[in-house]
């Protein structure tokens, strides 16, 4: 499990590696031409992790909704659909949580 940021961000599951965190991600909208149908093994993350049964309902739920909801690394690191992950990210792969929400807000102030 990740530590959650705070400051009433939304928690949700990431679709491709199952954690339930309110990091920084991806929201792909849904395409016909892709499955977006989590994994038998992120359904199994959620439901074995020690978050409380309402959160784990909740992500249970947000796993039958269409499209994808994905770490920023995961998405980078499975191949972003969009493309948008590799150059938001460009220069912190190894950052998470805070660590990465600090350096996109700090990329955005260079624009």
């Amino acid at each position: 499990m990740h530590e959650n940021i705070g400051d009433d961000r939304p928690i949700r599951v990431c679709d491709r590696c199952g954690l339930i965190d309110d990091h920084p991600r991806h929201t792909v909208g849904a395409d016909p031409d892709r499955d977006d149908r989590p994994s038998q093994a992120v359904i199994a993350i959620v439901l074995g992790s020690d978050h409380p049964a309402e959160v784990k309902a909740l992500a249970i739920d947000q796993l039958n909704e269409p499209g994808l909801y994905l770490h920023m690394d995961c998405c980078r690191e499975a191949g972003c659909p969009t493309g948008l992950c590799g150059p938001q990210t460009a220069g912190a792969e190894e950052l998470r949580g805070g660590d990465l929400l600090a350096h996109l807000e700090a990329k955005g102030a260079e624009k």
